[in-house]
């Protein structure tokens, strides 16, 4: 494997903002559109061999919709199970505003209403609704496919963690709200309570 020089981390803060921006979009795409499991499990997106994916969702009574964050042509792809595809381009000095007004156009070609019933980030960097975001505009293909390389690299070493437990455990899957690759096995004992945390970690 070529290893790359390494990547001033102050250089990659505002790709990574609006790289988590535009990732929590798609999340609350999926997480509209997918029926509720526990532990938030429909809601994370999930290592590709190209980026990131939602995988397939239900977006009517007899299609699915799958958008896929292609990092390899910077691009965000739509894809329905009757072969209908749009594409959204990502590229530096797009604003979020932009992004998100591009995605929702795309989802409106398919004939797909949007579904995000809160268009604000969640637990993010930026507290701007999407559609009103100028700020964030930053995006690096460079240093967005070296985080996306290391995650491939990760997968596989939990997924062959994974493959060791017999017991209750998550699908290996990234959680949009806070940016991090997670795999979770799970004793059988029952958590403490988080009285002072936020609904969303409580139930987690």
């Amino acid at each position: 494997m070529t290893r790359l020089p390494p990547l001033p981390y102050e250089s990659w803060i505002p790709t990574r903002i609006a790289l988590h921006l535009r990732l929590q979009i798609l999340g609350k795409i999926r997480m509209a559109l997918r029926p509720g499991r526990n532990h938030w499990w429909h809601v994370p997106l999930y290592v590709s061999a190209r980026g990131m994916t939602t995988r397939a969702m239900p977006c009517s009574d007899d299609r699915l919709l799958e958008i896929e964050f292609d990092l390899l042509d910077d691009v965000v792809a739509l894809r329905t199970s009757d072969g209908q595809r749009e594409t959204v381009a990502v590229r530096d000095g797009q604003t979020i505003q932009a992004f998100y007004r591009d995605l929702v156009g795309a989802l409106k070609r398919l004939k797909i209403s949007n579904p995000i019933a809160t268009a604000r980030p969640f637990d993010a960097p930026s507290t701007h609704p999407f559609d009103e975001d100028t700020e964030h505009d930053a995006y690096d293909g460079d240093a967005v496919r070296r985080f996306w390389r290391a995650m491939t690299q990760i997968q596989p070493v939990f997924q062959q963690f994974q493959g060791r437990w017999v017991g209750k455990d998550t699908p290996v899957h990234l959680f949009w709200h806070s940016l991090d690759l997670a795999y979770t096995r799970f004793s059988g004992r029952e958590a403490p309570a988080l009285p002072e945390a936020d609904p969303v970690t409580q139930e987690a």
